[in-house]
């Protein structure tokens, strides 16, 4: 069974650590503050980011999710994603998800560093056969 350590933590972070906006092809300038071109956030500005972590959190283990993209950020020079990390498993097979909350803003209340982790599609080959009542749609177990 496939088990996933992820983490959530604030740091400063670069939606265009190279300068350029991917989307449009414009050019952007640094930040005079942060140094960098596109700060998630703002100015001083910290965003959450998920890391993909190795058992007991001993270590990072970011890594990129489409290693073929040439234009994705590298995971591991950025320190984690946004959004987080894409986990695997074939149909009918269970997954364990160890979710950590690392946010420690101290200028957030505590009600702003409350978060939760949830699933973002499923996909597969025979997600246009699937019917409502096959029994191999997902489900979720929360503990």
């Amino acid at each position: 069974m496939p088990e996933y350590w992820i983490q959530i933590e604030n740091k400063p972070r670069d939606a265009a650590p190279g300068g350029i906006n991917r989307m449009t092809g414009e050019l952007l300038t640094k930040d005079a503050i942060t140094g960098m071109f596109a700060p998630v956030g703002g100015s001083g500005g910290e965003a959450l980011i998920l890391r993909r972590c190795t058992a007991e959190w001993t270590a990072p283990n970011d890594r990129k999710i489409n290693p073929w993209d040439i234009n994705e950020l590298d995971a591991r020079v950025t320190g984690g994603t946004i959004p987080g990390p894409t986990l695997q498993c074939s149909i009918g097979e269970e997954i364990t998800i160890h979710f950590r909350n690392a946010d420690n803003r101290t200028s957030a209340s505590l009600l702003d560093r409350i978060h939760s982790l949830h699933p973002h599609g499923q996909h597969s080959m025979r997600d246009i056969d699937v019917t409502a009542d096959d029994a191999r749609r997902p489900t979720y177990l929360w503990e």
